[in-house]
């Protein structure tokens, strides 16, 4: 975890794209590697926000249609 935040961090400092982190955990999650939880905290909302629209929850399950 400490690795995917220095990481995504300089990267970001750098000037890197948020959107290309936002993709890679919203593949991790819907292939059930990751889940929200494991997701740095500057990209959460927007990899969930992805994963809303792609009818899946935080950890890749499908969301309850009430």
């Amino acid at each position: 975890m400490f690795w995917n935040n220095l990481i995504s961090r300089i990267y970001l400092m750098l000037g890197g794209d948020k959107m290309i982190f936002v993709t890679i955990f919203v593949s991790l999650i819907s292939g059930g590697r990751r889940t929200i939880d494991q997701v740095p905290s500057n990209l959460k909302d927007a990899v969930l926000a992805d994963l809303n629209a792609m009818g899946l929850d935080g950890h890749g399950k499908p969301l309850e249609i009430n």
